[in-house]
């Protein structure tokens, strides 16, 4: 707020009062939140958004993506992050389920979707805690996803698709849920979004043949403390078919939506996949487009 001075004059000095000091006291006299979250998460007038930094909502990645719960009784579905890539198989992060509240129990789509048991949890063999490579773990359901509401996700493949490099690629967060109206935002509720990462391709681990993990920078600014990284969530590709093609799973070593995108590659692991999935390789063809 202008002081005193005459600003809008070229070669004039004026002097601001700044109003964030008294945000306190505004927010008490109009009876609402001024925060960040609260600002952003309130669609007023139906304004308009930069498509730069705007994340998407796809349907069909919703469809794919679940989350991991602890008890059935919890709704938060981003604590972290799963995908769907066999009628009764979940990849994940294997830091999602070796913390110290121990594996999950249950995956839903939604917080209000129905909850589907977990069997049991592989974690690779190589996988050591508080080390970031071979960060993958595969959950088997107790009984078949429900193809009405989930459907699995085929993995990239180079000889097939081409080089990941060339092409756009999809990573998921969560932020609040938008509202119309101030009384009706709670910065708990929240939605699924995916945000193009389209950087060049960046560097990151340490020189050993074990490494793989990738890394495509992104350098968006965005309001701190909104989008949450969707870890132990996949990385995906739009083909052109519409279908999702996954490449891999979001890492820790991912410092949040605005940050560079760091995934564990699934292709090195392919093999490790197969074995737990399919007790026999010839019962089916893995991981082919034909899984549809």
């Amino acid at each position: 707020v202008v002081s005193f001075g005459t600003p809008c004059t070229d070669g004039s000095t004026g002097v601001y009062t700044r109003v964030s000091s008294y945000l306190d006291w505004i927010e008490k006299e109009v009876n609402q939140s001024l925060s960040y979250e609260v600002c952003t998460g309130v669609n007023v007038c139906d304004r308009k958004f930069n498509p730069f930094i705007s994340p998407t909502i796809e349907p069909k990645w919703t469809n794919s993506r679940v989350g991991l719960l602890w008890k059935e009784t919890e709704t938060d579905v981003y604590q972290c992050g799963g995908l769907l890539i066999d009628y009764q198989f979940v990849v994940t992060s294997a830091d999602c389920v070796t913390f110290s509240k121990g594996p999950p129990t249950y995956v839903a789509s939604s917080s209000d979707s129905d909850r589907a048991a977990i069997e049991e949890v592989f974690v690779h063999p190589r996988f050591t805690k508080g080390q970031p490579y071979f960060d993958i773990a595969i959950i088997k359901l107790l009984k078949y996803a429900n193809l009405d509401e989930l459907y699995p996700v085929c993995l990239w493949s180079e000889e097939r698709h081409g080089d990941w490099r060339q092409v756009n690629l999809l990573a998921g967060a969560s932020v609040p849920q938008m509202r119309s109206y101030v009384e009706e935002f709670n910065i708990s509720v929240k939605s699924s979004v995916q945000y193009d990462v389209d950087g060049y391709d960046c560097s990151v681990g340490e020189n050993v043949a074990h490494n793989d993990l990738k890394c495509i920078s992104n350098d968006r600014t965005l309001v701190p403390g909104l989008c949450e990284v969707d870890y132990g969530g996949p990385v995906m590709t739009k083909y052109y078919d519409e279908q999702f093609k996954v490449h891999g799973i979001v890492s820790r070593l991912t410092q949040g939506c605005g940050s560079d995108v760091i995934f564990t590659s699934l292709a090195p692991h392919r093999q490790w996949l197969e074995s737990i999935i399919f007790k026999q390789l010839n019962e089916r063809l893995v991981f082919s487009d034909k899984l549809r």
